[in-house]
Parts: structure tokens; C-alpha cells; sequence
């Protein structure tokens, strides 16, 4: 298997695990609604539990937005340079996002860490905080892939995707 089909396939993943996230919130939010409002009974935690489940939606969806074309890009710039200066730019925005995804994963480790071993717990919720710290570390890692195989794209001279 190819570094660029791993990448999606990963990526793909990822975006199903946010999407779930997503649906999770639609589900509490209505449950936490209806609860306050007929039942006068809140689910406790609810603002917390939305804000963990807000992190895993758009930590998903990052490495497979860059599949998807939906990142910054300045191809109306690019697109007028000779195609090995194109190249160039592809493979350097490419080592510049696994310096800076390669960051973010590396420092969620270590956050995700940090609060495993204080064993910090969220307010109302009274869930840990560490696993979803390291969460955000594998989806780093993930959008990470995306750019590392950008980069064998642009060194191989093939062209943009489709």
C-alpha cells in the first residue's frame, strides 16, 4: 500500500471518528434540552462533555480537509511558476506542516501525559482530560501523513490530484 492511499485511508478514519463526535453532540444537545426544559433535569457535565466532543470533531476532520483541498493554498500564485519551482513550493508547504502537525502531536503526547499523571478531571463531567489530548496527537499525526506524502508527491513530480 502506497504512503499517500495510507494517508487517506487514515484520514478517512479519522474524519469518521469526528463525525461521530459531531452526531454526538446533536444527540446530547437534544437530550441536555429536553432533560432542562420538560424533565427540569439537565445532563450533568453537558458544556464539558460538547467540549471534548467539539475537539475530536475538528481534530478528525483535519488531515482529511487537506485531502480535500480545503486548506490555505496559494495556487494562483503556484499555478504560474515552472512546474519545478511548483514542485518546490509543494515539497517545502509540505515540510512545513509536518514540522508544525509533527509539533502538535508531539506536545499532545506530552500534555496528554502531564494530565494522565495528575490525573486532572473535568469539573461536572468528572472525566479525565488525557485522553483526549492525546486524541488531538493522533490526529496531528494523521494530517502530519497527509503533508509527508505531499511531499513524495511533489519530489516524484507527480501533479495535484483531481
Amino acid at each position: 500500500m502506497g504512503l499517500r492511499r495510507f494517508a487517506r485511508r487514515a484520514a478517512f478514519i479519522s474524519e469518521t471518528v469526528g463525525v461521530y463526535a459531531v452526531l454526538f453532540i446533536l444527540a446530547l444537545t437534544v437530550v441536555d434540552v429536553i432533560g432542562a426544559k420538560v424533565f427540569l433535569r439537565p445532563v450533568r457535565g453537558s458544556t464539558e462533555l460538547v467540549g471534548f466532543a467539539q475537539l475530536v470533531a475538528i481534530a478528525g476532520g483535519m488531515a482529511m480537509a487537506c485531502f480535500a483541498g480545503r486548506h490555505v493554498a496559494l495556487e494562483f500564485v503556484v499555478d504560474k511558476l515552472p512546474k519545478p519551482a511548483q514542485r518546490f513550493v509543494q515539497a517545502l508547504v509540505g515540510a512545513l506542516g509536518i514540522v508544525l502537525f509533527g509539533l502538535l502531536a508531539w506536545q499532545s503526547f506530552l500534555y496528554g501525559r502531564a494530565l494522565s499523571v495528575s490525573g486532572q478531571l473535568a469539573a461536572t463531567a468528572r472525566l479525565p482530560f488525557w485522553p483526549f489530548a492525546y486524541a488531538l496527537g493522533v490526529f496531528a499525526a494523521v494530517t502530519g501523513l497527509f503533508f509527508l506524502s505531499d511531499i513524495v508527491r511533489a519530489l516524484a513530480g507527480d501533479g495535484q490530484e483531481p
